[in-house]
């Protein structure tokens, strides 16, 4: 914001008259012109809130990382029990075709 205010010297006035009351000189009067620059500046709380949120963004994609990291871990954990287990049946499954074979030829009188 910028105000301009028109001031006369002191010295063109007359002693024991007001500014309004001074007569006009016929010689050129000197006119001051004095400008006023107000500047105004916010408080700051603009940045920092901006950095508060920048730092709770921050926070919440770590920890949505986190939590998807912990995912992967646990279905990588169940995937390899499900195959376990699977190998196991397909052991027990041998083993039982196994002891079938077995009990079927000695059953057939073959040694």
């Amino acid at each position: 914001m910028t105000d301009e205010i028109e001031t006369t010297p002191e010295s063109a006035r007359k002693p024991g008259t007001s500014p309004s009351e001074t007569p006009q000189p016929a010689a050129p009067q000197v006119v001051h012109h004095t400008t006023i620059v107000r500047e105004r500046s916010g408080s700051g709380m603009g940045v920092v809130l901006a950095v508060i949120l920048l730092v709770a963004a921050i926070a919440a994609i770590y920890v949505f990382n986190q939590q998807s990291t912990s995912e992967v871990a646990k279905n990588d954990a169940v995937t390899q029990a499900a195959n376990k287990i699977g190998n196991a049946a397909a052991d027990v499954g041998e083993a039982a075709k196994q002891a079938a074979d077995t009990v079927t030829d000695k059953s057939s009188g073959n040694p």
